[in-house]
């Protein structure tokens, strides 16, 4: 029985098995099949679908204000970025080569792309190379990773301009003359800007500007742009403040914008009225000296000029009692105020415009003539702008002896005479025995190994490194803006990471803004960064966050340096200086107190036409003016002019000789002092040098428009701390030598201006 049964149990099973069979074999089970392949690919696609739309896209680029930067400076970089179906969140990175072409990285902070949106995210960069490629990658914070390479040279990413061309922007709807646009080079370099939006929203992009004339005319959608702008608006007043330049000229209508809630209220001298027509225009033509007159037609708009009342500022041209260019200090920059409308089609079309836009924004293509003379400079030195001479200077460290190129080169042709033919003289007819060269060309040999080893050990075992401090104070605006230089010697190859904080002086509080950057030098010559050299791609790059301060993993070759340099701006808390000075008659007078807790040495105080020597002011000292006063004109003490009288009686004459520049000269105090006053110098036709490259550094433009100018050299202490940390990933140290440390403070400060009855 139990044999029967599971004979009917196996029937059973295989008879379900053949059921089961039978059934995949229909049609139905066929197209049931089908339809769960088909749903099931209908969702997976959907879910890759969904992957693909959340990603993101980078689509564009947009490199410097108009599309023109300089090599080493901050430049505004706008990434264009497009995402998917769902928002995206993520961060740019972007790496671009320094000065010696390595690689090196700047992070955005983290960023979110909504769904289906494009936007551009703007950065700060330096870019070292005026043929630079430009990587930019995007990290999703899901992992999602996207790259894309540009090269410079296209309409978006167009290559650096070089460093002694002065830049100038031109913001208006109205186009400039073509006269203008079309000049290049050391002629200067004009941007038209249409789009104020397009603008950057950080005051340190524009730091390859030199000057920006903004013209609104009566365009009202221009108008309405610029009040949109407020932030781009609020970027333009910190540049001025920090040093820049702007000619503003403002159309009739331009009424919301003046306001004292208006984005460029700021431009006015005083407090805005109204606008006045002007019949006549012999001022215009008298301030550029033209003889050619301005023609307004029967059916042109009415040439009209705005009024002010209260005007701060120094009035240098005016029709009747109407100012018409009005020239002011607005914190460590200058605003020049031109009343009319600059974009009126009777200025547009009158044949002395181009001198009238020279002569506001203070250049003169005649002028500069002589930098056609520059290549003798660059081939002798180097360098062509005093930035790469205070460059080169930084690279001389006290402590460390350096050695000419031209005393290696002549030390190795006497090696190569002294194992060849000298050698081969005193074998040959000294001993007359050639083979004791077996003996004397090893001991040759290690003999300059010796000598070079020595050698090799002054150069020290320690890395060792330079700082370099300036500090501007304004004191009427209350704000400080600061500049620091370091270099950083290595006797063997090592990473470092670059910190910097602000100098320990009691009035500078904390820094309002600070940035870090690597220094490297300008133009084309030996070491230049205007070098048409490679990416070099087989290096790491390093991290760059420089709002931060901070620099990452940045390689230093064997026996080299690698210079940094940091621009900080704060508001004062105590003032640095108690002042009461006023003009009598073109003569500086009052007190000045150093309230600094250091010791100002080599004080000397500029104002017009004429230096004020201080002398030593102690903290809590000050000085006051006296008949009789230690002061000598500017000029000659900035190039040392002297005048002396040759022969007797009638045939007596008065010559004059002046001090020649040094352009090779290795002092750090000697090259800022020219920085500091370049223009009041003689400019390029004394220094043989340009000043393109930091225009924002030279306080002459101070001086035309009224105040007075202080430097002095803080002496030196050892309680100072160290503004620069260096920490070499190899090494435990916390801190590395310091060889030397300079401090100088400029001070700009109000003039009261009295009459001879107050005393």
């Amino acid at each position: 029985m139990r044999d029967i049964q599971r004979l009917i149990d196996g029937c059973a099973r295989e008879s379900s098995t053949r059921s089961h069979a039978q059934w995949w074999l229909r049609p139905q089970s066929f197209l049931s099949l089908g339809v769960a392949v088909w749903l099931w690919s209908l969702l997976g696609g959907w879910s890759f679908g969904e992957v693909e739309k959340s990603s993101l896209e980078i689509v564009g680029l947009r490199v410097g204000v108009g599309g023109v930067y300089k090599a080493g400076l901050w430049t505004p970089l706008w990434v264009q970025v497009r995402s998917g179906a769902t928002a995206a969140s993520g961060k740019l990175w972007i790496t671009v080569p320094d000065d010696e072409g390595g690689p090196c990285s700047f992070c955005s902070p983290s960023v979110v792309v909504g769904a289906d949106e494009t936007r551009e995210v703007e950065m700060l960069i330096q870019i070292g190379r005026p043929r630079a490629q430009v990587v930019v990658r995007w990290e999703s914070s899901d992992g999602f990773v996207t790259e894309k390479t540009y090269q410079a040279g296209s309409t978006a990413f167009a290559a650096a301009v070089t460093a002694r061309t002065p830049v100038f922007v031109w913001l208006s709807s109205t186009e400039p003359p073509l006269g203008l646009t079309t000049r290049r080079n050391e002629k200067g370099h004009w941007i038209w800007v249409k789009n104020p939006e397009q603008l950057p929203t950080h005051f340190l992009a524009y730091q390859s500007v030199r000057c920006v004339v903004l013209a609104a005319g009566n365009d009202q959608a221009f108008n309405r742009a610029i009040e949109r702008s407020r932030e781009q608006m609020l970027a333009l007043r910190d540049w001025v403040r920090n040093g820049g330049k702007l000619v503003a000229s403002l159309g009739p209508q331009c009424s919301t914008l003046l306001n004292n809630d208006g984005p460029l209220a700021w431009t006015t001298p005083g407090v805005w009225q109204g606008t006045i027509t002007l019949r006549r225009f012999s001022g215009i033509e008298s301030y550029v000296d033209s003889p050619r007159p301005i023609i307004l037609r029967r059916g042109d708009a009415p040439f009209q000029a705005h009024q002010c009342g209260n005007i701060d500022g120094v009035v240098t041209a005016r029709e009747g009692n109407i100012p018409l260019v009005v020239r002011r200090q607005f914190g460590l920059g200058t605003v020049i105020f031109f009343t009319p409308d600059l974009s009126h089609r009777a200025l547009l079309e009158w044949n002395q415009w181009d001198r009238l836009i020279d002569r506001l924004v203070g250049y003169s293509v005649v002028r500069d003539e002589s930098v056609h003379n520059q290549p003798r400079t660059l081939m002798h030195y180097g360098y062509v702008d005093l930035v790469g001479q205070l460059r080169s200077a930084l690279d001389v460290l006290p402590t460390i002896s350096f050695f000419p190129f031209s005393w290696v080169a002549v030390a190795v042709f006497v090696y190569l005479v002294v194992i060849g033919p000298l050698d081969y003289w005193l074998l040959g007819f000294g001993l007359r025995n050639y083979r004791w060269t077996w003996l004397s060309f090893p001991a040759m040999i290690l003999l300059a190994t010796g000598a070079s080893w020595i050698l090799g050990g002054t150069k020290g075992t320690e890395p060792v490194a330079r700082e370099v401090q300036w500090v501007d104070y304004d004191l009427a605006d209350g704000t400080a803006r600061g500049l620091a230089f370091a270099s950083l010697y290595t006797p063997r190859p090592d990473s470092y990471e670059v910190r910097f904080s602000l100098p320990q002086l009691k009035a500078t509080p904390d820094a309002h803004q600070k940035w870090l950057g690597w220094f490297g030098i300008p133009g084309h010559g030996l070491g230049g960064m205007e070098n048409v050299t490679g990416f070099l791609n087989s290096l790491e790059p390093y991290l760059a966050t420089p709002e931060e301060g901070v620099l990452k993993e940045v390689v230093v070759n064997q026996w080299s340096t690698r210079s940094f340099w940091a621009i900080w701006t704060a508001r004062n808390k105590t003032p640095p200086l108690v002042t009461d000075v006023f003009d009598r008659e073109g003569i500086l007078r009052g007190r000045i107190q150093n309230n600094l807790d250091v010791t100002l040495d080599n004080c000397v105080v500029a104002y017009g036409d004429w230096a004020y020597s201080l002398g030593t002011l102690e903290p809590g000292k000050s000085w006051e003016s006296v008949l009789g006063d230690d002061r000598r004109e500017l000029r000659s003490w900035l190039n040392g002019r002297q005048v002396f009288v040759e022969g007797e009686g009638v045939r007596a004459q008065t010559r004059q000789r002046v001090e020649p520049y040094d352009p090779g000269s290795r002092d750090v105090g000697y090259i800022l002092q020219m920085m500091a006053f370049y223009e009041a110098a003689g400019g390029i036709g004394y220094v043989d040098l340009s000043h393109e490259y930091w225009p924002f550094f030279d306080g002459s433009e101070w001086l035309t428009n009224g105040r007075a100018v202080m430097i002095g050299r803080v002496r030196p202490d050892s309680r100072q701390v160290s503004s620069f940390d260096f920490r070499a990933k190899t090494t435990d140290k916390d801190h590395t030598q310091l060889s030397s440390q300079e401090v100088f403070c400029r001070f700009v400060i109000p003039v009261a201006r009295k009459t001879s009855t107050n005393d």
